[in-house]
């Protein structure tokens, strides 16, 4: 069994809030980054990945963004700082359909295709033998890094992973977002319209480019499309076969996930129990936090980012 353990995390009453922690960090943090790069790898489909990179020896660590994340998200850019202060290297990757790059011909990927991230992490392994490798997960990029860590059992060489805000269960969270997270509903559908080509989405599942607009919600979205994209029967045999949850027994690398119990997307229900874990999984649960949030304020103006400082203090104690 795995362990689970209260965080070290507090914060103001005033952000004692779950909707002010999620949506405070990206409407006012601006963190600027220097020395940032890009790369494209191919991959043997003939696709390529779009990879950004900061820093250019030490450990690296593998990030995974949320759902429509990017190099441009502020998690990213604070978590690319911290590493550059460290004198690590960082790689966001960025899934297919979030690149933004008309130079790919699958149509993107889903919550729980690991088959990318299982490529650059090989691809790095040979590429740089003698360097440590972790992974950081955010949101469904830690559903996706959990899932891949379950499915290899052991990955030879990996450090250490660290997890945030996980939607453990998918057709759950679906259903909480739909029933009473509707302003989030609203901006992530706005965000996935925009990153997939009604005309191309017409040709590829026979859905029209009005129907693609009618979509509201994100089961109805996985049923007519992500289900249709990716070979699932519907919305339902996509959310049990991607999600992660049944894989967090097999996880045989120290890997510890951060959440927090008021997070407006996924229900405390939904957290993993200690025997649905494995030896090398900890759960670390604070009883405030939001979604990729955990931030402490002693005013408006001046936010600390505590996750951060948190992620990095747990991989260089594993390392």
């Amino acid at each position: 069994m795995g362990n689970i353990i209260e965080s070290s995390f507090e914060t103001s009453a005033w952000l004692k809030n779950p909707h002010l922690q999620t949506i405070l960090p990206p409407l006012l943090r601006v963190v600027d980054t220097t020395g940032c790069y890009t790369e494209q790898l191919s991959l043997p489909g003939g696709d390529v990945l779009n990879l950004t990179w900061v820093g250019d020896k030490g450990p690296i660590v593998i990030i995974l963004h949320g759902l429509e994340g990017s190099a441009d998200s502020q998690y990213v850019k604070g978590m690319f700082r911290k590493l550059q202060a460290l004198g690590w290297r960082g790689v966001l990757v960025h899934y297919r359909s979030c690149s933004h790059a008309s130079d790919q011909l699958s149509p993107g990927c889903h919550a729980g295709y690991t088959a990318d991230l299982n490529y650059l992490y090989q691809q790095l392994t040979e590429r740089y033998p003698a360097t440590p490798i972790a992974v950081v997960g955010y949101s469904l990029g830690a559903n996706v890094m959990l899932k891949w860590l379950g499915e290899q059992g052991r990955v030879a060489d990996l450090f250490a992973a660290v997890a945030v805000s996980v939607p453990f269960r998918l057709s759950r969270v679906a259903d909480t977002i739909q029933a009473s997270a509707w302003l989030y509903q609203r901006m992530f559908m706005y965000y996935l319209r925009r990153s997939f080509d009604g005309v191309v989405l017409q040709q590829m599942v026979g859905l029209s480019k009005q129907a693609f607009y009618n979509i509201n919600t994100f089961r109805d979205f996985d049923n007519l499309i992500t289900a249709r994209l990716h070979g699932f029967q519907d919305a339902e045999d996509y959310y049990s076969k991607a999600s992660c949850y049944p894989y967090l027994k097999q996880i045989a690398n120290p890997t510890l996930i951060i959440h927090a119990i008021d997070d407006p997307l996924i229900t405390p229900d939904i957290v993993p129990a200690i025997e649905d874990l494995s030896d090398s999984v900890t759960i670390e649960l604070s009883q405030y936090g939001g979604h990729v949030g955990f931030i402490r304020a002693s005013n408006f103006l001046k936010l600390d980012y505590w996750l951060e400082s948190r992620i990095i203090r747990y991989l260089k104690d594993i390392l």
